[in-house]
């Protein structure tokens, strides 16, 4: 997790506990929407369906929780909103029919699957290892996600690191170690032919430490740099490009990590993912809302040409509304 979110979700667990009413969620129809990953569909106004984190401020505290939208910012509805639990880093399944998602309750965080209706929640990850991130195979039948892992018998890992486990809870396989990725690994994502993962890594735990792109296979041979001062990577759908963070900006890259294209000048939130749209034309992202006094007050679901052309926000800027991981799919 983007130290940023990290810090904001720290917070919200001691805050606020209740904006899931219908008179937030009838606010949050006349706002900007703000979350992890967004999901999105072709055209200003297209098709197509948005999940993503949200977290809400209010004078009662925050209110951290999964939400999903149409692509031309209409009929937004918050998934969970359970008591006493953060929920972030919601994922499509490849068919639509399922989502899942991180869930932080007393005793740490774990990975959960849900309907996409927000019913018939079940957990995956079988323990409270810190795990966060989900993303799923192209197939549905596994999800790639940091944790701490365990190391036998019984020592956790200083640093979060890429694992991989089947759809059902089973065949758990670590693809990183922190004597390599000392900083920790983050934000996992699968290829669209299912064949390499990219993800986020820093190679040292200092303070401010670079964190570069990096791909590796799904039985965790073939680790390699594909991209320098990078984070938060993102498939296109023909997998032909990358779209990533770097300093507080949105780029491009083929998939080979060359040919790089700036975006975005400034208005990239680096604290949150993008998502590409279903047909590869338009990306989704959180962008950061500031005060007069340059201070970010809340980031705002945003969806630009995958050309850098054309930006617009998907609704209305709230600044007491965070969001974060978008993730898109096509209508159904």
């Amino acid at each position: 997790m983007r130290p940023l979110v990290r810090a904001l979700c720290g917070t919200l667990a001691v805050l606020l506990a209740g904006c899931g009413s219908a008179t937030a969620e009838a606010g949050l129809r006349a706002t900007v929407v703000m979350g992890r990953a967004p999901t999105i569909s072709e055209g200003p106004a297209g098709g197509g369906l948005i999940v993503f984190g949200g977290v809400r401020w209010g004078t009662s505290g925050v209110s951290p929780g999964i939400y999903v939208i149409r692509a031309d910012g209409g009929d937004v509805r918050r998934l969970t909103n359970a008591a006493n639990v953060e929920d972030v880093d919601p994922a499509w399944r490849p068919d639509g029919k399922q989502i899942a998602f991180a869930r932080r309750d007393a005793r740490g965080w774990r990975l959960y699957v849900m309907s996409a209706d927000g019913r018939r929640l079940r957990a995956i990850s079988p323990t409270f290892s810190d795990a966060r991130a989900p993303a799923w195979s192209p197939d549905g039948r596994r999800l790639v996600f940091v944790e701490l892992p365990l190391h036998p018998p019984t020592t956790r890992s200083v640093s979060e690191q890429i694992t991989v486990i089947s759809a059902d809870g089973s065949s758990l396989r670590v693809l990183t170690r922190d004597t390599m990725f000392k900083g920790g690994a983050a934000h996992p994502v699968w290829s669209p032919d299912g064949q390499t993962i990219l993800f986020s890594g820093r190679m040292s735990s200092a303070e401010g430490a670079r964190a570069d792109v990096w791909s590796i296979r799904p039985s965790g041979g073939g680790l390699r740099r594909l991209i320098i001062d990078a984070s938060d990577p993102a498939w296109s759908p023909d997998g032909h490009r990358i779209a990533f963070s770097r300093r507080g900006d949105l780029y491009t890259a083929s998939s080979a990590g060359n040919l790089t294209q700036r975006l975005t000048h400034g208005y990239y939130a680096d604290s949150a993912a993008s998502d590409w749209s279903p047909g590869g034309t338009q990306i989704a992202y959180a962008s950061a809302l500031y005060d007069k006094h340059r201070q970010q007050v809340g980031q705002c679901l945003t969806i630009i040409d995958a050309d850098g052309t054309h930006r617009h926000e998907v609704m209305k800027r709230d600044p007491n509304f965070w969001a974060t991981s978008p993730d898109w799919r096509p209508a159904s």
